[in-house]
């Protein structure tokens, strides 16, 4: 009661930095999961949507995906902050998830591909996208974009002839 009635003081009286400090010793004491769970909504919807502070954001969010691991909902926040802040290495787990999860979609693989691609990890695009074209042939998307790789890198080494650096 006494971590309750002080985080709510600190949120009425808009001091923020002890709510949140209140909040982060009051979660671990509260036994029944729903009630965690939905002190960790209020907490994310306060510092998410109130005071759009994404740093607390992210924190809120890794302990929420602490203590529940496979939440979609807390999983997607994570994701849509991590492509808003451009977290390489959070975008690129979460396709790699999706991948390990349902191993035979050609869609989990094509996601995956375009994510190596925006991080120029081209290697591993090609191979999210051959195996997305060995589980459907008929991807004309993923085809294409296999495509731009390879007439990307003709061009750079192209122009790596001209300029005589081959």
């Amino acid at each position: 009661l006494g971590y309750s009635i002080a985080a709510y003081s600190a949120y009425y009286m808009q001091d923020f930095s002890k709510y949140n400090l209140t909040v982060e010793k009051w979660i671990p004491k509260i036994v029944n999961k729903s009630e965690r769970y939905k002190l960790y909504e209020n907490w994310l919807n306060i510092n998410q949507d109130l005071r759009r502070d994404t740093v607390q954001t992210l924190k809120i969010l890794a302990f929420a995906l602490k203590d529940f691991p496979n939440d979609k909902k807390f999983k997607e926040a994570r994701l849509n902050y991590s492509v808003a802040s451009d977290n390489e290495e959070e975008i690129i787990a979460f396709a790699e998830e999706k991948v390990k999860q349902n191993p035979r979609s050609s869609t989990a693989y094509f996601d995956l591909a375009l994510v190596y691609q925006r991080f120029n990890k081209l290697e591993s695009a090609i191979n999210s996208y051959k195996t997305c074209l060995k589980l459907d042939p008929s991807n004309f998307r993923a085809m294409f974009y296999l495509g731009g790789i390879f007439y990307n890198e003709g061009v750079n080494k192209l122009r790596e002839i001209d300029r005589g650096s081959f």
